[in-house]
């Protein structure tokens, strides 16, 4: 019975404190009306609280709040509050993200994005704008944004923020380091419209429609105005890239290539299009240009580029592919500024093209080049100001760049008279020879008008005046007084040369050579100089020359310097060499006439050696101990070689041991003609006999 009673009470005693609790429990109303009012004076918005509100269950008490709007601001959801903290989601600038406050301040989290709002420091918010770090800050008040401050990378702007709409945007007027910004932003959606000024680096000043959201900045009707350049169009910004598309009606070159620079020097990746009526440079100028570039990271790729006309010629790039076509070689690098007077022909060339702006360097890699008749391969790279380039070619000819240029193509003019086309003809036709035949064309050390140049040339055979190089290889570079040729190889006259050497572009040229001929073929070295083939087999030749002139005739006057020849031995033809030791050996008596006789006779004779010395002064070669031995004796030469007038002048002893008699030779004249006299020199004091004294009579020499 007690028990029950006990039973009876304790229900009693807790229907009591649940009526009690219902009763005194506070309103829910009261309390959220509290909070919004709070959060109306942190941000100085309108604020309402949706219905719904509640005091939870739990102990302590916290109201439950579905949702509170912040007008232009955004939405709080599932608020829950106890005492003077509260917390819950919230969707603000447009952003998701979580929401505490505590002791008059209130912070925000969300996906790239942070805010801090307090009575004392004001409303601090930090996020990233189109993949660029955004910070605004200010003090919040009824009527907007007061003390408003906007960094936005290198940019910092100060200005007033004003709402507008019912309080649903703010309107901006910001200004700072010559940028002016101005326009309406609307937080709660996290979007910007209106209007920026801003200086664009030293190029000019940009005035641009600016719409911005979280994911884009677009700077619509982009005008770019400087003292040089005028540039409209569009750029976008979106996360880490940028967009720019612009339009030049008319500049100069070097602030195209400046806006374009300061473009691709931006970090991240960037996508530019440029498009231009004309671009001038002191040089030159290229009409109707496309530049379609991007820049991934740190690699730049040239998607397209193409010039209507520089010079007349068309520049195209596409898909990494450059092909140039130049009607004029000449007129095309002297509007690049590369001086030249002679005509080049046509430029052709295509080839794989990449571009390091860090590195600085244009590389085409394979390229395929024609220029002055000549067709090459190989890679070229511009870098440090210089053109790399290593070429191959199956015949090349380095005339139209050191000596006679390519004929221009004809050009119909008015009729002229007879004695007018003579005229005419004279003075197209190249000057006449100087003495020995030498050309007087002028000789121009500049290559392509002095371009800084490294070239590395391959030819299955190099030809350069008469003389042709199979298997060539050519290493030479320009510098500032001329061209330095570092290697020169290749088979020449059935052997090998190796040269180096340099000329210097002076008012006269001068160059210089120092070369080795090895295993070259006696007779074709002969033939080659004009002289007739009568020695046969190999030699070596080094020597040193040195000449200046500004033709050919004018080196070959003042050429000098040292030519040694030897040979390990060979045949000499015309005459028979072991029978005429003999005969001057046998012969305590010998006979001009039958001397004459027998070096008529013809035959060839083997010879063991052959040397000689050519020192070589103002154009005269002095030749010394040259040299021709053979089995019973020897013919030793000296005199002179003219080589500005290409003739000879020798005189030599046909020394055979034992002989009383030494046969004279003496050579003068042209060397493909020379006049041949010989005589006798006596070699132990005997007189020679007059021709038919007294020798036995011969049989006639047998008709050639």
């Amino acid at each position: 019975m007690a028990r029950n009673k006990l039973r009876i009470l304790a229900a009693a005693a807790l229907a009591a404190a649940a009526i009690a609790a219902v009763v005194l429990r506070p309103q829910a109303g009261p309390a959220a009306a509290r909070l919004t009012a709070e959060i109306a004076a942190l941000t100085g918005a309108r604020v309402e609280a949706g219905p719904g509100a509640r005091f939870g269950w739990a102990w302590p008490l916290r109201l439950e709040m579905p949702s509170v709007a912040i007008a232009g601001w955004g939405t709080l959801e599932s608020l829950v509050a106890q005492g003077d903290r509260f917390a819950g989601r919230a969707t603000l600038f447009g952003r998701t993200g979580e929401l505490t406050a505590a002791g008059g301040s209130l912070s925000f989290a969300g996906e790239g994005v942070s805010a801090r709002l307090d009575r004392a420091k004001g409303l601090i918010l930090e996020t990233t704008v189109a993949g660029h770090r955004l910070r605004v800050s200010g003090r919040p008040s009824a009527a907007g944004l007061d003390a408003l401050s906007v960094d936005w990378d290198a940019v910092h702007l100060s200005g007033t923020a004003r709402w507008a709409d019912g309080g649903a945007a703010l309107s901006v007027e910001a200004t700072g380091e010559g940028a002016r910004l101005s326009g309406t932003a609307r937080p709660a959606e996290g979007a910007f419209e209106g209007t920026l000024e801003s200086p664009f680096a030293s190029l000019g000043r940009v005035t641009s429609e600016l719409r911005a959201t979280a994911e884009a900045v677009d700077f619509a009707r982009f005008v770019l105005e400087g003292p040089d350049l005028r540039a409209d169009g569009s750029l976008r910004v979106e996360a880490a890239r940028m967009s720019l598309d612009l339009r030049l009606a008319d500049a100069p070159l070097a602030a195209a290539l400046a806006l374009a620079g300061e473009a691709l020097a931006r970090g991240g990746d960037v996508d530019l299009r440029l498009r231009a009526g004309r671009l001038a440079w002191p040089s030159g100028e290229a009409q109707g240009v496309i530049l379609v570039a991007a820049r991934e990271g740190g690699k730049f790729v040239l998607d397209e580029l193409a010039v209507r006309s520089i010079a007349q010629a068309s520049v195209r790039v596409r898909d990494g592919i450059v092909d140039l076509q130049a009607p004029d070689a000449a007129r095309f690098l002297a509007a690049l500024g590369v001086p030249g007077d002679r005509h080049l022909g046509a430029l052709s060339l295509r080839g794989a093209f990449a571009f390091d702006p860090a590195a600085g360097t244009v590389r085409a890699s394979p390229v395929e080049i024609a220029l002055a008749g000549q067709a090459l391969k190989g890679t070229a790279e511009w870098s440090g100001g210089r053109l790399v380039a290593a070429l191959a070619g199956d015949r090349v000819s380095l005339d139209p760049f050191f000596g006679v240029p390519l004929a221009r193509p004809a050009v119909r003019g008015p009729l002229l008279t007879r004695s007018q086309q003579a005229r005419a003809a004279a003075a197209a036709a190249p000057p006449p020879a100087g003495p020995g035949g030498w050309s007087r064309v002028p000789f121009r050390p500049d290559l392509v008008g002095g371009m800084p140049l490294e070239l590395t040339l391959e030819a299955r055979e190099l030809v350069y005046s008469a003389l042709a190089l199979r298997d060539a290889r050519l290493a030479l570079s320009t510098k500032a007084g001329g061209i330095e040729i570092g290697a020169l190889s290749g088979g020449l006259f059935g052997g090998t040369l190796d040269a180096r050497g340099q000329v210097l572009r002076a008012r006269a040229p001068e160059a210089t050579l120092e070369f080795t001929l090895a295993g070259a073929e006696f007779a074709r070295l002969l033939s080659a100089a004009g002289a007739p083939p009568v020695l046969r087999g190999p030699l070596t030749l080094k020597g040193r020359l040195a000449a200046a002139g500004t033709n050919p005739a004018d080196m070959a006057a003042g050429l000098s310097g040292e030519i040694m020849l030897d040979s390990p031995g060979g045949t000499l033809d015309g005459v028979d060499l072991a029978g005429l030791f003999a005969y001057a050996a046998a012969s305590a008596t010998p006979d001009l006439a039958e001397l004459g006789r027998r070096l008529a006779r013809g035959g060839s004779g083997a010879f063991t050696a052959a040397t000689a010395t050519l020192k070589i002064e103002r154009g005269t070669a002095r030749l010394s101990d040259a040299r021709l031995a053979a089995s019973g004796g020897a013919l030793a030469l000296s005199g002179l070689f003219d080589l500005a007038n290409w003739r000879v002048d020798l005189a030599g002893d046909i020394a055979a041991p034992g002989a009383r008699q030494v046969p004279h030779i003496a050579i003068a004249g042209p060397p493909a003609r020379p006049n041949v006299r010989i005589g006798f020199s006596a070699a132990a004091g005997a007189e020679a006999r007059p021709a038919g004294s007294g020798a036995p009579p011969r049989a006639p020499a047998p008709r050639r």
